[in-house]
């Protein structure tokens, strides 16, 4: 690893532009400072100067995270966790986190994304499009039950 020609001054004000353009999670922020070439205690006293600060709330950025990979990259909660898990993500955060997608906002992203992959399907013959649905669905972090269940209602009101 090189040595940081930066001072802790300079590196504190260039993580709290870095966590300021959008929340990030404490370990994003040690990548970073560990990328700049600081480590120990230096980066240790930036981080908590950047929790003091409000720089820095791990709770906020599960909130937020899950908010915007559901509402906008359309992520189930299990690819959301896994996401957050990977980001070191205290658990209990993550569940508080999850609170932020409304249920019935989730059963219909869910339901949008499997009519829009129904339409691209060449193969009309119900099991193997319903194989790819559910491939599709789980590969975007949706439930296995929910997704059946989500399926046999539109099939029953043909929407699907």
């Amino acid at each position: 690893m090189k040595k940081s020609y930066l001072t802790p001054i300079l590196a504190l004000a260039k993580l709290q532009k870095y966590c300021a353009y959008q929340d990030r999670s404490i370990s994003e922020a040690q990548n970073r400072l560990y990328a700049l070439g600081f480590k120990g205690k230096e980066a240790d006293a930036i981080i908590a100067e950047l929790i003091s600060d409000n720089f820095l709330n791990e709770e906020r950025f599960a909130q937020s995270f899950c908010r915007g990979k559901f509402y906008i990259k359309g992520w189930g909660k299990n690819k959301i966790r896994s996401e957050l898990y990977k980001k070191r993500v205290d658990s209990n955060l993550i569940e508080k986190g999850m609170k932020e997608i409304d249920l019935k906002d989730y059963r219909e992203k869910l339901a949008v994304i499997l009519r829009k992959k129904r339409k691209t399907i060449k193969n009309l013959e119900w099991y193997p499009a319903k194989v790819k649905l559910a491939r599709h669905a789980l590969s975007k972090g949706y439930e296995v039950e929910l997704i059946y269940h989500i399926m046999e209602e539109l099939r029953k009101i043909n929407k699907l």
